[in-house]
């Protein structure tokens, strides 16, 4: 990573770490009501989560998974588009949040949150669980995972990138598509690298610039 993107992540961190602590409580965004504890991703003071929910193409008959779902907010906003969405999270405190804020929403019978490290929960059942849509909004800092907001902010060595291109070809079904949001301030070179070397097509579907990095949502499939 060069100097410049260290300096990015850093600025990036501080903020991320500030904003958490002023901003957790009950929040409103994209006309939706959350509830947001301190150790859950805030999206409201956040670029990614919003601009993913803008261009994810989700349609009513989909079946959708929502990967890292922290507060709940791009499982609600897929809820309210598809009658099937399932949520994970590996915080066991994004996992009641996401929870209470689908209640909240009234979408309890369109949304199924579950604790889950990436797909684990579903390898079980593995030939049940295919999905039209797999939605990530992944995180993109280095750092050590010491707490459990780290789980929403870190991917040390792209660890987590690489086990999910991985394995994401077992859950996705063969016209589907994965939407991730992703940043240039994160070596978004290897990101992509990672994705072809398990022999993932992307394309770009938007682009913005916030602050100090730019954010791509990207289209992943077969």
């Amino acid at each position: 990573m060069v100097l410049f993107d260290k300096i990015k992540q850093i600025i990036g961190l501080t903020s991320v770490h500030c904003l958490q602590k002023l901003g957790y409580g009950k929040i409103s965004m994209l006309g939706k009501e959350l509830w947001v504890p301190p150790d859950v991703f805030n999206p409201k003071f956040f670029s990614t989560s919003r601009f993913l929910a803008e261009h994810m193409n989700i349609n009513i008959n989909d079946s959708v998974l929502d990967m890292g779902t922290g507060s709940g907010i791009l499982a609600i906003v897929a809820g309210n588009l598809a009658n099937n969405v399932h949520a994970v999270d590996i915080n066991p405190s994004a996992v009641l949040t996401a929870r209470k804020n689908v209640f909240i929403n009234g979408l309890e019978t369109k949304i199924k949150v579950l604790e889950s490290d990436l797909f684990d929960v579903f390898k079980k059942e593995q030939e049940k669980y295919k999905f039209e849509k797999i939605i990530f909004n992944f995180p993109y800092f280095e750092g050590v995972i010491r707490k459990k907001i780290d789980f929403a902010l870190y991917d040390p060595g792209k660890e987590l990138a690489e086990k999910f291109f991985k394995d994401a070809h077992n859950y996705l079904k063969e016209n589907g598509s994965i939407y991730t949001a992703y940043s240039s301030a994160a070596d978004i070179k290897k990101f992509h690298s990672i994705a072809e070397n398990y022999a993932w097509r992307c394309e770009t579907v938007a682009k913005s610039k916030f602050f100090l990095e730019n954010i791509f949502i990207n289209r992943f499939w077969k």
